[in-house]
C-alpha cells in the first residue's frame, strides 16, 4: 500500500491541477487563434462591390472588368452545353501600381449570383472555330494564376480571364469575385455590365 501524501505534496498537486485548468485553455486558444487567421485568409469576408464600368484599387492594382458576358443566349449545338447551362466568360484588367512580388498568389477569379452561389473556371477547350467567335482576336487570356506566376512590375498592365459554365436561371444575378491570399479575407465583386 502506498503512504498517505504529506501536506506539501498535497499543496503542490493543487497548484499543478489548477496550472493545468490555466494553461490547457491558453494553448489551445493559441492554437485556435492561427487558425481562425487561416481560416480567414481561405474566405472572402468582406467584399467590396464595384459599380458596373468602375475601376477599384486592391493588392497593389487598380482593377477594372475588360469584358463579362454571356457568350450563347440560346443553346449552341456546337458548344454541347446543357439547355439549362450557360458560358460566361470574364475578363479583368489592371493597371499595376507597384511591383507585386508574390503577393497575388493563391489568386481567385469566380462567379457568384444573388443566392451565394459559387462557380469556378471551368477547364474549356474549344474548337478553333468556336474560339475565335468567343475569345476577342481568338486568342485565350491568361488564367488568374499564370498571371500571378509572373510577379508583374510596376506600371504593367496585365489581363486575365475564364470561361465558366453556369445554370441560366444565375444569369440575371451573375458578379464577378475576385481575391488574393496576401489580401483575404478581403476581396472585389464586380457588378455585370
Amino acid at each position: 500500500m502506498a503512504a498517505e501524501p504529506t501536506p506539501a505534496e498535497r499543496r503542490a498537486r493543487r497548484w499543478s491541477l489548477a496550472a493545468l485548468l490555466l494553461l490547457a485553455p491558453a494553448a489551445l486558444a493559441a492554437a485556435g487563434w492561427r487558425q481562425a487567421i487561416d481560416l480567414a485568409h481561405g474566405r472572402e469576408l468582406r467584399v467590396r462591390e464595384v459599380a458596373a464600368g468602375e475601376a477599384a484599387d486592391y493588392a497593389g492594382a487598380t482593377w477594372r472588368v475588360s469584358d463579362f458576358r454571356v457568350l450563347a443566349d440560346e443553346p449552341d449545338p456546337r458548344l454541347r452545353t446543357p439547355p439549362d447551362r450557360a458560358l460566361a466568360l470574364l475578363r479583368l484588367k489592371g493597371r499595376v501600381a507597384r511591383d507585386i512580388g508574390e503577393d497575388w498568389s493563391v489568386c481567385q477569379l469566380t462567379l457568384v449570383d444573388g443566392a451565394g452561389r459559387r462557380w469556378r473556371p471551368g477547364d474549356v477547350t474549344l474548337p478553333r472555330d468556336l474560339q475565335r467567335l468567343i475569345e476577342p482576336g481568338g486568342v485565350s487570356a491568361p488564367t488568374c494564376g499564370s498571371v500571378a506566376f509572373s510577379q508583374p512590375k510596376a506600371g504593367a498592365e496585365v489581363e486575365f480571364g475564364a470561361i465558366y459554365v453556369v445554370p441560366r436561371d444565375a444569369l440575371p444575378t451573375l458578379r464577378a469575385r475576385f481575391s488574393v491570399l496576401s489580401e483575404r479575407p478581403e476581396a472585389l465583386a464586380f457588378a455585370r455590365p
